[in-house]
């Protein structure tokens, strides 16, 4: 599976390609349960409404927590490349899919010693909750207690053709090696056959609401 049509992150061309199209930061939000049964949910609804008014329904809003986790970044990934001696690329390009109506951004790229590619997410939060991430052991409790990172992983993954994933937590408020925690896992072909199956059931929901409305 190929999937990589590369369009410069942040540019006009990037805000407009994100309208109407699933991304991996939201995969979970098609994963998981439905709230309310017997209807489509809010995602595909949103969708859908980018598609009839071509304007973005993203908030463009970003929280002091999001800020701070922009402005330390690239400290972590340094951390990260030289605790690990793991070549890292910048990925500053939307990608989406050949086949499927969903696109992604991951953080980063690396290599393992065998050259397949390792898709990292990066996040840099408050510090109380950088301690419930350096607690987490294995990948099964990621999945459970941090499922929207988790899947954005699985969406990075899915655009990218790789099946590897790192996710990298990192608080530069602490003075030690448990500022930086690292989970490394490999992404089972069921959980990327459940992820496109779920982007596929979704985009189906969403032309079929602008059939609808515009019938």
């Amino acid at each position: 599976m190929d999937a990589r049509n590369r369009i410069e992150a942040h540019s006009p061309e990037w805000y407009q390609v994100r309208r109407a199209r699933f991304t991996a930061s939201r995969l979970y939000d098609l994963i998981s349960k439905p709230k309310v049964k017997d209807e489509p949910r809010p995602y595909v609804i949103e969708k859908a409404a980018e598609a009839l008014t071509g304007e973005s329904q993203e908030s463009d809003y970003i929280s002091e927590e999001m800020a701070h986790g922009v402005e330390y970044e690239n400290t972590a990934i340094k951390w990260f490349s030289k605790l690990y001696k793991i070549k890292v690329d910048d990925v500053s390009e939307f990608m989406t899919h050949d086949t499927l109506n969903f696109g992604a951004t991951p953080d980063r790229r690396a290599y393992d010693e065998n050259g397949e590619k390792i898709i990292l997410e990066v996040k840099c939060p408050k510090t109380t909750t950088h301690i419930k991430n350096c607690l987490i052991k294995d990948v099964e409790t990621f999945k459970a207690k941090r499922p929207k990172y988790y899947w954005q992983c699985v969406g990075g993954a899915i655009c990218e053709g790789a099946t590897k994933a790192a996710f990298i937590s990192f608080d530069p408020r602490i003075d030690s090696s448990a500022g930086l925690y690292v989970l490394f896992f490999e992404i089972p072909d069921e959980d990327i056959e459940q992820a496109i199956s779920a982007i596929e059931k979704a985009e189906n929901e969403r032309l079929e609401i602008i059939e609808t409305l515009t019938a």
